[in-house]
């Protein structure tokens, strides 16, 4: 699949449904450490009313008793006494996104804040502000952060989160019967292709996630026997037809044949009409999975559509000169190579000699009993 154009390896997105952040982008950029390359190590400690939160080097702190308070308290990132800094956190992506996009960002958070919760307690209206930001910046690794005690681990299935390969949100569990006395961080993921529910990894300890993978666990590492629907146009050498009993043949259908049984997945065919148009929009309309024709790629349809990485084919070819007309006498001489003549060569030589010897001892005991038989 193709990524979103501005993806980096080790992009994490802080995600926080705070007014501040909003309201403030300029004072929250400058709350944020420097962009690193570095793999983090995440660190939680726990206070008696407070939760600090180290990522990145950088530093994220929510304080329950001054959460709805104004009173000053000193900023973990910036080192400085500030005012309701809260509901931030350090990043590696490029943090003038909220500036730039505070317009549309305020405006989706306004007409969502309007709509509440759900009875439920999901997230009802707060995935439009992350559609906004993933909709120019898809990062390979994304890890969430909830600040608010709600079931936020359905945030996990929303349709922009669909093409991030690693996935990870950390929350508080919410248990439904009793509130707990102490709160508890637990981790979530979703694997798509395997179940709508979100995957609870288990709480959130030092000593079980260890390394980087043990967070971000891979996504598509399988699809589980997920069965796709194909749609395909006749093109030959790729997929065609010889009859419309048969199967469909041709190059990609051998790849996908070779495909299925790794990545564990099953697909069906079915046959579309031209123009190419009319594919497209069987596509855009979401009727089937995806194609596996030689379609251009423009920008419009890049915007629209993801593409996998091109099968390239060309005619290219190797040419040499024919070499020289060879008389009638070296026809037969050329049908064998050199090795082939002198192992030939050596046969008949030992062929005779053997032969040779044969007839000569036969000789010679005929002259024997000859002379025996005359005494």
């Amino acid at each position: 699949m193709v990524r979103g154009r501005t993806a980096s390896p080790n992009a994490i997105l802080m995600w926080y449904l705070e007014r501040r952040i909003l309201h403030h982008p300029q004072e929250s950029v400058r709350c944020f450490p420097p962009q690193r390359t570095k793999q983090p190590d995440f660190d939680i400690t726990w206070f008696k009313n407070k939760r600090e939160v180290r990522s990145f080097g950088g530093s994220a702190h929510w304080d329950r008793e001054r959460k709805n308070s104004d009173s000053p308290h000193r900023c973990y990132s910036c080192n400085r006494h500030r005012t309701g800094c809260y509901g931030f956190a350090s990043f590696t992506a490029n943090t003038t996104y909220l500036s730039e996009h505070r317009p549309k960002l305020l405006t989706a958070y306004e007409s969502n804040r309007t709509r509440g919760y759900s009875e439920a307690g999901q997230l009802q209206g707060k995935p439009d502000l992350l559609q906004i930001l993933l909709s120019s910046w898809t990062p390979k690794n994304l890890l969430l952060f909830s600040l608010g005690v709600t079931k936020a681990a359905a945030i996990l299935g929303h349709e922009a989160l669909n093409q991030v390969e690693h996935l990870a949100l950390i929350t508080e569990l919410v248990n439904e019967t009793q509130v707990l006395s102490s709160p508890t961080l637990v981790v979530y993921t979703l694997l798509s292709f395997l179940s709508e529910v979100p995957v609870l990894l288990g709480e959130w300890d030092t000593e079980l996630f260890v390394s980087w993978r043990d967070l971000f666990v891979d996504r598509f590492s399988s699809f589980y026997g997920f069965q796709f629907e194909l749609l395909w146009l006749t093109e030959r050498p790729f997929t065609y037809q010889m009859d419309a009993e048969e199967p469909v043949q041709g190059i990609s259908v051998k790849m996908l044949k070779s495909l299925s049984p790794v990545l564990n997945f099953t697909y069906t065919l079915t046959k579309g009409t031209r123009p190419w148009s009319n594919l497209l929009a069987v596509l855009y309309n979401r009727e089937k999975h995806f194609s596996i024709n030689n379609l251009y790629l423009s920008l419009e349809r890049s915007l629209l559509l993801d593409a996998s990485v091109p099968c390239w084919h060309d005619n290219y070819r190797i040419f040499l000169l024919n070499p020289k007309l060879l008389p009638k006498w070296m026809s037969i001489y050329n049908n064998f190579t050199h090795h082939v003549w002198i192992a030939i060569v050596m046969c008949l030589v030992a062929a005779t000699l053997f032969l040779y010897l044969k007839v000569c001892e036969k000789l010679q005991l005929q002259k024997i009993v000859t002379m025996y038989g005359q005494v």
